[in-house]
């Protein structure tokens, strides 16, 4: 939706890293009258990947990260969530055909400390990038600083 105009910024509890600034609240930009729920939801789809993205650039920054990333949770049941994030990313993105990964991480951290061996063969999907979103990150960018810069007046 951003390469559209419309534009989602999270910060729902501010504009978290990797630009710490709790004022910021979360935007919706370039909505009219014509915009559906369906773009509203793909907007805050591509809002969370576009995020992600800054976030792994400024890790990036530090050390480097492998060229597959991993991702679990709620928005990766979205098969098109998980395709833009790749896009943005421009890297193999990868998950387990198991939601349950916090507590399969419990479950091997109790492994480990019991010296036991679990064998584990859970299925993964991979999203390869197939298309360049160099764009989108450029106009989010710009809505982001719209959104960090913006501050409602007093009354």
């Amino acid at each position: 939706m951003i390469e559209q105009g419309i534009a989602f910024v999270p910060a729902l509890s501010g504009l978290g890293c990797p630009h710490w600034n709790e004022d910021a609240k979360a935007a919706w930009l370039g909505l009219s009258l014509s915009t559906s729920r369906q773009d509203l939801a793909q907007a805050v789809c591509e809002g969370v990947a576009l995020r992600v993205a800054e976030i792994l650039d400024e890790i990036e920054t530090k050390c480097p990260v492998s060229s597959v990333v991993k991702i679990d949770g709620g928005l990766t049941k979205s098969s098109g969530f998980c395709q833009f994030l790749a896009d943005v990313l421009q890297r193999t993105v990868e998950l387990a055909d198991f939601s349950e990964q916090t507590s399969l991480g419990v479950a091997l951290l109790a492994q480990e400390t019991t010296g036991e061996t679990i064998n584990l063969n859970i299925p993964t999907r991979h999203f390869t990038p197939t298309h360049n979103h160099a764009q989108s990150r450029k106009a989010f960018s710009k809505a982001r600083t719209l959104v960090e810069n913006w501050a409602v007046p007093e009354i």
